[in-house]
């Protein structure tokens, strides 16, 4: 075998093996079991949401908590306004106001000033929490009645942290369907981690800790910074021999009201890619693989298009290629009771090589907008302050 064909051979292997390596994550978590779990004692559990200006979502978000079927003496609702410029405080208060017993509707404080502002939210709210379970969503999500039960039942002895999915529900435009498909590939990205035993991301829209884990790290992981109130926190509550799971049933999956735009798209995307640099090697290694066999499939399809020589190798490739993904997707969504039609899965394998080409470019943004605070990135360091 010349170096030439070598070359190709080499870029066809790069192109396959992130596939294989989430393909046998997926595999591996859908074999892992919580284990003996009990009925007879369901766990406390405080439901922490932080919101900013959602004045129009926070409604509908408390009231899909209040239809829980879990027991009304095993679960509360904390809800913390993080300095919103709209009537968000105001619709909290009325949305719970037949409820007042099991919702506490707080204001977040100033300070710390050196946490980040949504840490400095939840943090606040954690104080002001009863369970030894604390779950998390986010003001523009919606729950299942059956969620704090699906979450209940992933935490047996020694799991510390829970990390389930928020998944979009179908909308009309590109724009929508991309945003879905984007979220589905994120929270599989999620799950994939777990079945190799090390978290990597984590959802904060659909997130729960075990109160015992969360103040054995001494609370929310680079504490400093905006973003990483999810992944890096969770990813230290492993690091301090917890296990970590990833919820496998459809109530456990949380559904995303919001539809970004564009900027607010980009923006979300810059302050998620901002705490990469803090995942364990393994992982950045492995995102890095994913973007360079994105890449390399193509430039490969370039190849394939107008080299008549090559053309038999590169089906071999690209076929290889989708079966493996749509294996993955398969093995992944279906646990969850996703449903992913033709459409939808044929926009999989032709917009979103592009767009992980592109992901990685927003982490070299000088800063972002979010919830009318500009953060900033000086030496290394993220700062933000309102506009």
């Amino acid at each position: 075998m010349n170096l030439h064909e070598m070359l190709i051979w080499s870029a066809g292997l790069l192109i396959v093996l992130p596939s294989v390596i989430w393909l046998l994550g997926i595999a591996r978590w859908r074999r892992l079991s919580p284990g003996n779990l009990s009925t007879d004692n369901l766990p406390l559990i405080s439901v922490i949401i932080a919101g900013r200006d959602e004045e129009g979502f926070i409604g509908e978000c408390l009231a899909s908590v209040l239809k829980s079927d879990y027991p009304i003496d095993r679960f509360e609702i904390i809800f913390v306004d993080d300095h919103s410029l709209d009537q968000t405080l105001e619709a909290a208060r009325t949305a719970t106001a037949g409820a007042a017993q099991r919702v506490s509707v707080l204001s977040a404080p100033d300070e710390p000033a050196a946490m980040g502002s949504k840490k400095r939210a939840l943090t606040f709210g954690i104080e002001h929490a009863s369970g030894e379970i604390l779950a998390f969503t986010d003001a523009d999500n919606r729950v299942s009645p059956g969620w704090l039960r699906a979450i209940s039942a992933q935490f047996c002895s020694g799991t510390g942290a829970v990390i389930g999915a928020a998944i979009p529900c179908r909308s009309k435009g590109l724009g929508a369907l991309f945003y879905r498909l984007e979220r589905i590939i994120v929270a599989l990205t999620s799950a994939s981690p777990i079945g190799w035993g090390t978290p990597g991301s984590a959802c904060g829209q659909n997130l729960a800790l075990r109160r015992e884990a969360f103040e054995q790290i001494g609370g929310y992981a680079h504490s400093q910074i905006p973003s990483g109130d999810d992944d890096l926190t969770v990813q230290a509550i492993a690091r301090a021999g917890w296990k970590v799971r990833f919820s496998d049933t459809p109530d456990s999956v949380v559904s995303d009201a919001r539809q970004p735009s564009l900027r607010t798209h980009r923006d979300a995307t810059t302050r998620h890619q901002s705490v990469i640099r803090f995942y364990p090697l393994r992982w950045r290694l492995l995102y890095f693989f994913s973007i360079l066999s994105s890449f390399l499939l193509l430039v490969w399809i370039g190849i394939g298009v107008f080299s008549g020589e090559l053309a038999p190798l590169f089906w071999y490739i690209l076929g290889t290629k989708i079966l493996l993904d749509s294996l993955t997707l398969s093995v992944f969504t279906q646990p969850l009771g996703i449903k992913i039609n033709v459409k939808e899965f044929a926009a999989a394998h032709i917009l979103l090589p592009f767009y992980q080409i592109v992901r990685p470019l927003f982490s070299l943004r000088s800063g972002y907008r979010w919830k009318s605070r500009r953060v900033t990135k000086a030496a290394g360091v993220l700062s933000q302050h309102t506009t």
